[in-house]
């Protein structure tokens, strides 16, 4: 449980503990779901969209966060789904894209925080 309520307070939702579903907005409930994930330590984590419905400076400081989850939790293999490549930027070490006609292309980043690409 307390590892529950860290991840809560991570997604800046500590004080919402005791709220039932229907007393959150989209982007709570779209929060609650990424701190329970992450709560049982999967090996690994599929998100899509995750950070969609938030605002700018919220957005931010859950990337922050994610990245150190990413750092702190080498082992997750994460499917990260999204059509924000600046998100992509400060998380990912490759990419795989799906271009014209449903071919997968393959960006290798050296290290997050330089999306190029076609290299």
């Amino acid at each position: 449980m307390n590892q529950a309520k860290n991840f809560l307070e991570r997604v800046e939702l500590g004080s919402c503990i005791n709220h039932y579903p229907n007393q959150l907005s989209g982007g709570m409930c779209q929060r609650v779901s990424i701190a329970r994930a992450l709560a049982i330590q999967p090996d690994i984590l599929l998100l899509d969209e995750p950070f969609s419905s938030l605002d700018l400076d919220l957005k931010n400081n859950l990337l922050d966060f994610f990245q150190q989850i990413l750092k702190k939790y080498r082992d997750m293999t994460v499917l990260y789904v999204t059509h924000d490549p600046s998100e992509l930027t400060r998380l990912a070490h490759f990419v795989y894209q799906i271009a014209a006609g449903g071919q997968l292309e393959k960006t290798i980043l050296q290290t997050p925080g330089k999306y190029r690409p076609g290299c």
